[in-house]
């Protein structure tokens, strides 16, 4: 299910309503919708008001790469899913014991991360259920697979992968992983966030953890 002009979107919660008119067959249903730290969850809390869908998070984080911290050589979940971009780790060639030291940092960082955004919110049984996965957008997939991990381990009965944004050549690879994609919007290439969002994210854990505290289901 995808168009394929590449646009601009206003912001993360406009992708969230769009990203929603898509999903509309699953309101009304057993599904849960998933969103993806920190991005995603802005775009699901908008799916899930609009399909009246309980709502929860899933925290990914980066491990960067040495020496720079804005780039990723693979990301670990909250839940300990780690997945590592083989290709780039060659090419840096780092030390030896660097990604271990790498991993059990990020997975800290991400449980860190969960704690303070769940605070006293339980998390959401997911399992024998329905699992909408959603992130603001994807490029290379390796957030998504990592999420798909996590999800599958908690008992997703069934996983729909939906994103505002993401490449043609990751969604056909995405499908072979899940029930179903959806994209609204798939330009040919990889994608950069100020494409598609100008405006940056300004929300912290805190801030995206009254999100939880709705429910329309």
């Amino acid at each position: 299910m995808e168009r394929t002009p590449a646009q601009r979107l206003v912001n993360r919660r406009a992708a969230g309503r769009m990203l929603a008119e898509f999903l509309r067959g699953y309101a009304g249903t057993d599904a849960i919708v998933l969103g993806i730290t920190r991005g995603g969850l802005v775009v699901a809390h908008e799916v899930a008001r609009r399909l009246k869908l309980p709502l929860d998070a899933l925290v990914v984080h980066r491990m960067s790469e040495p020496d720079n911290p804005h780039l990723g050589v693979g990301v670990v979940t909250e839940h300990g899913h780690v997945i590592v971009s083989r290709p780039r780790l060659r090419a840096l060639a780092p030390p030896s014991g660097w990604l271990r030291e790498a991993r059990d940092q990020a997975m800290t960082r991400a449980r860190q991360r969960a704690a303070t955004l769940r605070g006293t919110y339980e998390r959401r049984d997911i399992a024998d259920r329905t699992v909408i996965l959603v992130d603001d957008s994807a490029a290379t997939g390796t957030t998504l697979r990592a999420a798909i991990r996590a999800a599958r381990a908690m008992g997703a009965n069934d996983i729909i992968v939906a994103v505002p944004v993401a490449p043609r050549r990751l969604l056909e690879a995405l499908r072979r992983r899940v029930g179903a994609v959806v994209c609204p919007t798939t330009p040919a290439d990889l994608l950069l966030h100020g494409v598609h969002y100008p405006a940056p994210l300004q929300l912290d854990e805190e801030a995206l953890s009254a999100f939880l505290a709705q429910d329309w289901a």
